[in-house]
């Protein structure tokens, strides 16, 4: 176990729809502990079994305050009394404590992906424009096209990046049309490198549609 006495620490919980994560940073601003817990029975088996071994490697009575964020932040055991907080602001604050002159954020998350555009930090609104819930232009898109055609996700980049030439266009908005225009291009004999960019260029569109005008560094 840890043991990290005279100090005060804070544990951050992400309840995503793919994984949760958590963080435990200590009040001088050092992360002490982090893990993550994919998630395949469901959320509350995931964030138990987070738990579980964050206590086995933390004294969590050392814990003072609490913040959980994400889809699944309703399921969280109410013992922890963690605050909620949006997605949007736990990314923004927890980027800006790192590069805070940062103009523009993107997130692309396993079902949800949208862009951030600050104005001076956190000190005057913010916008944030997010996909559509039906939008499929996110990781789990990645994840279901990879599988479809036979790919793991730890080769994905590396195949996407020996593509030459001009890449085919595939649609992200939609994984059904995705699966089609896939479909199509195999039969064709695209070569894989380039059907996987296709699939990297269609987030990116996707990315991009969400802000209108350019996107500030």
């Amino acid at each position: 176990m840890i043991e990290l006495a005279a100090m005060k620490y804070s544990l951050g919980l992400d309840a995503g729809s793919a994984s949760v994560k958590v963080v435990i940073v200590s009040d001088d601003g050092k992360v002490r502990y982090t893990d993550v817990e994919k998630i395949a029975a469901g959320p509350k088996s995931a964030i138990a079994a987070l738990m579980a071994r964050a206590a086995g490697k933390f004294d969590l009575a050392q814990i003072s305050t609490a913040g959980v964020t994400g889809t699944g932040a309703g399921l969280v055991p109410a013992d922890l009394d963690c605050s909620q907080y949006s997605s949007s602001l736990a990314i923004a604050a927890g980027l800006l404590d790192r590069y805070p002159d940062a103009r523009t954020i993107i997130q692309i998350g396993g079902q949800s992906s949208f862009v951030i555009a600050l104005v001076d930090g956190l000190k005057k609104p913010w916008q944030v424009t997010s996909n559509p819930l039906c939008a499929a232009g996110t990781g789990r898109f990645l994840e279901q096209q990879a599988y479809r055609i036979g790919v793991t996700l730890e080769d994905f980049a590396r195949i996407a990046l020996e593509c030459e030439g001009s890449p085919p266009r595939i649609a992200a908005r939609c994984s059904v049309f995705a699966k089609t225009d896939l479909i199509h291009l195999q039969q064709k004999g695209v070569p894989m490198s380039a059907m996987l960019y296709a699939l990297c260029e269609s987030i990116a569109r996707m990315v991009a549609s969400l802000k209108k005008g350019e996107f500030e560094a």
